[in-house]
């Protein structure tokens, strides 16, 4: 009996190893997310040259409007992987539903974006708007150098392009 209590107890290590491994990593990403929205927020006020009282108006705004958007993206990721996921198993039916959300989630996104354009709009003129819009591109931009480098050690180069 003891000799099973032992086995038992040495089979648990790897699956403890592996859970609090796991969890770390859970933690790592959530930083790594909250350091992102701060370096967003750095990048776009100074990408946008917000003065003091245009910053108080437009970041209560401006958060809501990442909150709404994120939350669609997320929905549209986890059909993305619930499909992955069940490839085999899913009904004609159940596809069906899922494409006709995945539609819904696009014009809710087109929705989101005008209904925040309009109060943008007023804290914001339309050149600063302008500089927003563009700022969330280069920060797209920025923040996959910034991996693509993460990913390589931070100093390698760039890989040959092959035409």
């Amino acid at each position: 009996m003891k000799r099973i209590y032992i086995i038992f107890l040495i089979s648990l290590i790897p699956l403890m190893t592996f859970s609090q491994r796991h969890h770390g990593q859970g933690r790592m990403q959530k930083i790594s997310h909250e350091e992102m929205r701060s370096e967003k927020v750095a990048y776009l006020t100074t990408q946008i040259d917000l003065s003091m009282d245009e910053a108080q108006k437009f970041w209560p705004i401006y958060n809501a409007y990442q909150k709404e958007f994120e939350s669609l993206i997320t929905e549209a990721h986890d059909i993305m992987f619930f499909f992955d996921e069940n490839e085999s198993n899913l009904s004609n039916t159940e596809v069906e539903t899922k494409i006709d959300r995945l539609i819904q989630i696009d014009e809710e996104k087109a929705a989101v974006a005008s209904k925040y354009h309009k109060l943008f709009k007023t804290v914001l003129s339309n050149q600063k708007i302008a500089k927003l819009y563009c700022a969330e591109q280069g920060f797209r931009r920025h923040l996959l150098e910034k991996y693509r480098q993460h990913g390589r050690g931070g100093n390698m180069p760039p890989p040959e392009m092959k035409e």
